[in-house]
């Protein structure tokens, strides 16, 4: 017995895939029956596999929460199947279920094979991915539309607490109020370098350590960037950007854990600020669906 293209025609992930094709292509998944309450894969695992839903209930976990719970016909893990990331979710069936089972060698052999098959598939993939991230904008545009709201609330509670008479609490609620504006600027929120579009910073001592993550006022760095610099303490580099340059940067270190220093960064001269803003740009616009 074989997955029959009548069971994956329906998810869009085949969908344009000729039906003509579907049958050699189903050939490939075997069958996997799994009992309620059994795990089919674990946040963190390397996804080696793309699965299909027949029969049952799989629910998809982000540790105690369920995000998501699949009935059939669905695929499970399409997107991990092909880049072979790690699982971010656990699949967890909640009854009784079957699924189908091709593994990442198998479709990748397959497609190298067939070229029109692999093309249909990337095709409706790149749908269905660029109509996640769509959606996912919108409801990011939602959010900062509420910060913005809420950003100008807390500045019109700021301005209230300085116009009125002191009191105990002022001082502390108009400093708690002005962490949390400054905290919300769109200058604040952080990107991090792409493979293409690498970052490093040049020490003091000529060690070069790359960036992990990096905003208009902050840099984030691995632990070794902080060598004989204490919290609170000035700090110095020269910013490497791809495709940029070059340019030194100061500032304070204001965190220090295991893994990473955070720095915030002091003003940059005119044109080494237009250097860096123009590098964010590049970065930020990966995140952009135009």
């Amino acid at each position: 017995m074989a997955l029959t293209p009548e069971q994956i025609q329906s998810i869009p992930l085949f969908a344009n895939i000729h039906c003509g094709r579907l049958d050699p292509l189903c050939t490939l998944f075997e069958q996997q029956s799994i009992q309620g309450g059994e795990v089919l894969f674990s946040a963190g695992d390397r996804a080696d596999a793309l699965y299909v839903l027949t029969a049952g209930e799989i629910s998809l976990r982000e540790g105690d929460q369920v995000r998501l719970k699949l009935v059939p016909p669905a695929a499970i893990g399409e997107l991990g199947s092909i880049t072979g990331i790690t699982r971010f979710t656990t699949a967890v069936a909640t009854q009784p279920s079957e699924v189908w089972r091709v593994t990442s060698e198998q479709l990748a052999s397959y497609f190298d094979q067939h070229g029109d098959v692999a093309y249909a598939f990337y095709r409706s993939l790149m749908q269905i991915v660029a109509d996640k991230v769509h959606r996912d904008q919108l409801r990011l545009e939602d959010m900062r539309g509420n910060i913005i709201r809420t950003q100008k609330a807390m500045k019109s509670m700021r301005d209230l607490v300085l116009e009125s008479a002191e009191t105990p609490i002022s001082e502390k609620l108009h400093g708690t109020l002005e962490q949390l504006i400054a905290h919300n600027r769109r200058v604040n929120y952080r990107v991090r370098p792409h493979a293409t579009l690498p970052a490093s910073v040049r020490l003091d001592d000529g060690r070069v350590v790359e960036v992990i993550e990096l905003s208009r006022t902050h840099v984030v760095l691995p632990a070794e960037a902080r060598t004989g610099v204490k919290a609170s303490g000035g700090w110095s580099g020269v910013f490497r950007a791809a495709g940029h340059g070059e340019w030194p940067i100061s500032g304070t270190v204001v965190e220090i854990d295991d893994g990473c220093c955070e720095v915030e960064l002091d003003l940059m001269i005119d044109e080494y600020g237009r250097h860096f803003d123009e590098y964010l740009t590049r970065l930020q616009i990966l995140d952009f669906v135009v």
